[in-house]
């Protein structure tokens, strides 16, 4: 954890969550630092705003939206529409997920919504892999087997592992890593045990971001057949490490390849996804690399941190100029 990261725990309860966060908002309007709070997920966003009508001064608050709405429960709905209605300004991580959101509340906070598109730090990942290259790690240890590999986690059914593992079924010479945690692996696990795809599929659990980047540079084609995104980072990632991709049907995937990348997205068809997979195992090396080579510069011109972090600045900075009572 950095130095400079203070951890509100609430003591593991709401009450007390509620008493920390106003009080840390009353300390932050005495500061006389320029400050907005940006929260990020529903429920501790509700909270807050909770919070922040018994603190005095309204320090302005941003909220990010992550995912598409029309996946959110009915609950986490209400939750989310009540955030983007009393936070002051709100920001979408990419245009699908903006046009999933209701008609009404885009209505009403008109001039308030603003879509961010996430970005990767493209630095970080040529650092990592410029080591990866002097170490000589970006090397498969499948033997020449055509590798893929799928980022996430093992948190709901809609990211598709066992959709996965059915496609893996119908093609006996590949092999599959699966770089995520969650509570559904134990259960996938035991599939893969029970299928006989034990050697052919890996677990790497939770890993550092290098160590993510090494499995993707390291693989041969990134496939995801999640059905629930907002702006994906893993495909991102995998484009900027110059992998070629596959991906599922769905709004944020369009978005991302829709900036330069004419290639067909799958709808949840097995026999669909085992073709496409073996069209690119059957492809020469050069080619897929050309193809790797132009996902790059995608992400270079429309997904990079460095566009993601002025955009958010200037947000930040409008907040603060339209404080009510300057710091």
């Amino acid at each position: 954890m950095p130095a400079d990261v203070e951890v509100i725990s609430g003591a593991g309860d709401l009450k007390s969550f509620l008493s920390e966060a106003r009080a840390l908002l009353r300390r932050l309007s005495t500061t006389g630092e320029r400050t907005v709070v940006h929260t990020h997920q529903p429920r501790s966003g509700a909270l807050l705003q909770v919070a922040r009508l018994g603190a005095g001064d309204r320090i302005p608050v941003l909220f990010t939206v992550h995912s598409m709405f029309s996946r959110y429960s009915r609950k986490t709905r209400a939750i989310s529409a009540f955030n983007c209605m009393s936070a002051d300004r709100v920001t979408i991580v990419s245009h699908a997920a903006a046009d999933a959101f209701p008609d009404s509340v885009r209505g009403l906070r008109r001039g308030a919504i603003k879509v961010i598109p996430n970005g990767v730090d493209l630095a970080r990942v040529d650092e990592t892999r410029a080591r990866l290259a002097a170490e000589r790690q970006v090397q498969s240890s499948s033997g020449g087997r055509f590798e893929l590999v799928y980022v996430a986690m093992f948190g709901s059914p809609d990211k598709g592992h066992d959709f996965l593992l059915d496609v893996l079924s119908d093609l006996p010479d590949l092999g599959l890593t699966l770089v995520g945690e969650g509570g559904l692996r134990p259960r996938i696990e035991e599939r893969v045990r029970e299928e006989g795809l034990a050697e052919r599929v890996r677990f790497t659990g939770l890993l550092s971001r290098e160590a993510v980047y090494a499995e993707l540079a390291a693989a041969d084609l990134f496939v995801s057949p999640s059905v629930r995104e907002g702006l994906p980072i893993a495909v991102l990632e995998a484009m900027a490490l110059d992998r070629p991709v596959l991906l599922s049907d769905i709004p944020p995937h369009r978005e991302i390849l829709s900036k330069g990348a004419e290639r067909p997205l799958l709808p949840p068809d097995q026999t669909a996804w085992v073709e496409a997979i073996q069209n690119y195992a059957g492809r020469s090396p050069e080619s897929l690399d050309q193809e790797g080579l132009a996902n790059r510069r995608i992400v270079e011109r429309d997904f990079s941190l460095t566009r993601m972090h002025a955009s958010y600045t200037e947000t930040y900075e409008m907040l603060m100029r339209r404080r009510s009572r300057p710091a």
